[in-house]
């Protein structure tokens, strides 16, 4: 991997974060389109805009794959044996160290740019880091001194210089022409270079734990290639064009408390459970704070280690058959203690079983002495692989994870004879959650050969139109700005979005105090993003899901209004044409015509009918073994699902008041209530 590859984190909604770069000019991306004169950023191809022409796509995908190989097959064995005997903190050191002799590389480079400041910060971080930090294994530089790096490269200075990035080049990892060019002066910079294998150990050293990221992406999406590629081209316009996060600004008052804390939320009820701690933005910047719910990662140990013990490296995954030989995976975890209840997780649209939320979720019924197993949503590639039939219709899509759950139990069974699989719990949340929903309808109507001891639905959405509606009109919020506008500022999102992911929360809290105020500083999570931007990242988060869904589904045989044909070694001018579609789209043009072969009078009314939670209002209604958990402000409710939700469930349904979509569990208050209900804790208050 190459130096700026940075750390794949918060699964897809990261990967979808990449929309665009000015690599390509608006007048290049318009010939790809029917339309160039109303280019806009809801249909914008966005692989070609951000690397340009990928003419040699074949070379390009047989690279990646050779190099996928060399990973898996050379790479992590090696990576192994070493992490087993260099702790993390050593592999930390070293980094450090050969970061510190690449020193000629950045000082160069910066006064290449005409960036004599940042020159000299590097000349004074070398001497301060080869001197008091021992030779570079330490950095007092930044932590004592506050002498930032700036990560510049010879690609960066030529940027500088007006060079375009030319054509896509598939490297050690995606790239481009001019940065490939500019890789042969930073190695010739680079002291490292002049010493036999001072490369190699580098590079071995430093992927050690981005490994694990880059295993999690691989498993996650039919395409990794295409995946790779579009968030390593974004993260290095980010680099090239010097980013830096906005601070961000919270008005306190008097007594240094939140001034305007609540007030994005005025649809309360009396039933409504206040979160104490949680400081709101508005609902959709307030959803991104999904992705701050992350399984622990405190091992001694490296990811490539035996002996590693964080939580994302502790699962076991295995493979079941279905229906033609096809195969499905899914992962568990086990608390070690004898008779533990078993929990099953089911994401969210696109989510597979490796995705950080379900991952976070099993750590926490883990620790609470819960065995989990995990299965992928049904809008991703493994169930498209899996099944000829499209999915997106929830009584079909229940129907069909039932047939993966009950092959999964059995094997569960099989491999691991102390665990009871004879009465699951199921963990949904967003579309998991109105999936677990019907699975359980399909068990109080006696259609199914399983029975689950508790149901709890996190978030589900009431009516599924609406919700895939919202996000597809979120997808269209700036399409009246100019594009490279527009794309300015949705790439300045994704930073802010990043940084607020991978950075501990004192580091991103900043105060504008009035005058007379405590001293008394509060806990405030703050995500550094405008709304408008917000609403398309996670739009697209989602849109690149379909679009890997779509590819996928191509590939097993044509899908209905894709032009393009699916070819190996030219999936570009695909992905250019999917860039067209949203989920309106893929419901009229896939699914309703699908089932309306089976049914002369469906309509997409119909269709829509039987696939929200009014379908199983009944089984909403009496169901006892049931708790649903919700947001008062989640974005894809009105308030006719609220008063829906709290008719039909009563006492069964924990209503949040803020948080929006899943942006609020992260919190111990919401996290408790999810423990509390899979133990059984809730019950026995409720007794006492």
């Amino acid at each position: 991997m190459r130096r700026y590859s940075g750390m794949l984190s918060a699964g897809a909604l990261l990967l979808c974060l990449a929309l665009g770069s000015g690599c390509a000019s608006s007048r290049e991306v318009a010939e790809q389109t029917a339309e160039p004169e109303k280019m806009v950023v809801s249909r914008l191809p966005v692989s070609s805009y951000l690397g340009g022409s990928d003419p040699l796509e074949g070379f390009n995908r047989t690279v990646f794959y050779g190099v996928d190989f060399f990973y898996y097959y050379i790479y992590r064995p090696v990576g192994y044996i070493y992490g087993s005997i260099m702790p993390r903190y050593g592999v930390e050191m070293i980094n450090n160290a050969t970061d510190n002799v690449e020193f000629p590389r950045r000082f160069l480079s910066s006064l290449l740019q005409g960036r004599f400041s940042w020159a000299g910060t590097e000349f004074l971080r070398f001497l301060c880091n080869s001197t008091i930090g021992i030779a570079g294994l330490f950095d007092p530089a930044r932590h004592w001194f506050d002498l930032h790096a700036h990560n510049e490269d010879f690609g960066q200075a030529f940027a500088a210089w007006g060079i375009g990035n030319g054509f896509v080049l598939q490297l050690a990892g995606p790239s481009n022409l001019r940065d490939g060019i500019g890789m042969i002066f930073d190695y010739a910079a680079d002291i490292k270079s002049y010493f036999y294998g001072g490369q190699a150990f580098t590079f071995l050293n430093r992927g050690m734990d981005p490994f694990g990221q880059y295993d999690m992406l691989r498993q996650s999406t039919f395409d990794s290639y295409q995946a790779l590629k579009d968030y390593q081209l974004m993260t290095r316009y980010l680099q090239v064009h010097n980013w830096q996060c906005p601070p961000v600004e919270v008005n306190l008052d008097e007594k240094g408390q939140l001034s305007d804390r609540g007030a994005a939320n005025d649809k309360r009820s009396d039933q409504t459970v206040i979160l104490e701690d949680y400081y709101p933005q508005q609902l959709e910047i307030d959803t991104l704070r999904s992705a701050w719910l992350r399984p622990s990662y405190d091992s001694f140990w490296t990811r490539l280690s035996f002996f590693n013990h964080d939580f994302v490296n502790s699962a076991e995954v295995r493979n079941v058959q279905i229906a033609n030989d096809r195969e499905v995976s899914y992962r568990y975890w086990l608390c070690g203690k004898p008779g533990a209840g078993l929990v099953v997780i089911l994401p969210g649209l696109g989510g597979f079983n490796n995705a950080l939320t379900t991952q976070a979720l099993a750590e926490l019924c883990v620790n609470k002495q819960l065995n989990v197993v995990s299965i992928s949503n049904n809008m991703t590639w493994e169930f498209a692989e899996a099944f000829d039939v499209p999915p997106g219709y929830t009584p079909a899509d229940a129907a069909k994870l039932e047939e993966i759950l009950q092959k999964v139990l059995i094997d569960l069974q099989q491999h691991e004879q102390s665990v009871a699989v004879d009465k699951p719990m199921l963990l949904g949340y967003s579309q998991g959650a109105l999936n677990a929903l019907f699975l359980l309808d399909r068990q109080r109507k006696g259609i199914s050969k399983l029975a689950y001891q508790k149901v709890l639905a996190i978030n589900p959405p009431v009516d599924l139109w609406r919700s895939l509606t919202v996000l597809d009109d979120f997808m269209r919020s700036m399409d009246d700005r100019p594009l490279e506008d527009a794309v300015q500022q949705l790439l300045d999102g994704a930073g802010s979005f990043m940084y607020a992911v991978k950075t501990p929360a004192i580091v991103r809290r900043r105060y504008i105090v009035k005058p007379g105020a405590q001293s008394t500083e509060p806990r405030i999570d703050q995500v550094p993003i405008q709304q408008m931007v917000a609403r398309v990242l996670i739009a697209y988060s989602f849109k690149r899901s379909l679009d890997d869904l779509l590819v996928a589904m191509h590939h097993q045989k044509p899908v209905p209004g894709i032009a393009t044909p699916y070819r190996w070694a030219d999936r570009q001018s695909l992905y250019d044409e999917l860039a067209g579609w949203n989920f309106q789209h893929y419901c009229r043009t896939v699914l309703l015509p699908y089932y309306a072969a089976e049914d002369a009078d469906m309509t997409l009314e119909k269709l829509n009918a039987s696939a929200g939670l009014a379908a199983v209002e009944s089984t909403l209604r009496q169901a006892e073994n049931l708790l649903v958990l919700h947001s008062e402000d989640d974005f894809l409710l009105n308030q006719a699902d609220r008063d829906f939700l709290r008719n039909t469930l009563q006492n069964r349904l924990v209503m949040f008041s803020h948080g929006s979509h899943l942006g609020n569990l992260y919190t111990p208050q919401v996290q408790n209530v999810i423990a509390d209900y899979l133990t059984g804790a809730q019950q026995k208050q409720q007794k006492q």
